[in-house]
């Protein structure tokens, strides 16, 4: 497994005084991710990511283009919320003919989010992904057959995947 937390402090340069205030910029502070690698439960691997992260901003805990005072849906947007980020993964390899390496997968990801510091409801989106990905390894071998001479390994190694979501489903 590894587990990190990042704070992000960051710079807003879209601005006429890149070094004036900061008070457009949205922070991330702090992000935390949790891996659990790979893991072999029979013949399939299960792998599982988790993400969160907190957003936020100085001033107003929106953004309004039109500097209105009171959040407007039609052109305001939040500059502070969570987001929370739950993806797990099961895939397994089969081998065709020695050939072949054929690998189906499935990724289910699920996003969480509270915006603003209000009384907003919190929103989600889901979606799953399915996928197959083969590869075969071409290769062959350059340079004079007399032992101990120079020889050179020449590997091509083409890869097709294919990727679709079955199924996504968001809230407004």
């Amino acid at each position: 497994t590894h587990s990190s937390m990042d704070i992000d402090i960051y710079q807003n340069l879209l601005k006429v005084d890149p070094l004036g205030q900061n008070d457009q910029a949205v922070h991330r502070a702090p992000e935390i991710k949790f891996t659990y690698a790979p893991e072999h439960f029979g013949h399939m691997l299960f792998s599982f990511d988790a993400d969160y992260a907190n957003f936020l901003g100085s001033g107003k805990t929106f953004y309004d283009p039109q500097d209105k005072t009171v959040f407007d849906d039609s052109t305001s947007y939040y500059k502070t919320g969570q987001r929370l980020t739950l993806h797990p993964s099961l895939s397994t390899s089969i081998n065709l003919m020695d050939v072949f390496d054929i690998v189906p997968q499935i990724d289910f990801e699920e996003n969480f989010y509270q915006f603003g510091y209000s009384s907003r409801p919190s929103t989600a989106r889901r979606f799953l992904r399915t996928s197959i990905n083969t590869k075969t390894r071409l290769s062959t071998v350059f340079g004079d057959p007399q032992p101990y001479a120079n020889k050179y390994k020449h590997e091509v190694i083409p890869e097709v995947t294919y990727s679709v979501i079955p199924y996504f489903y968001q809230e407004n």
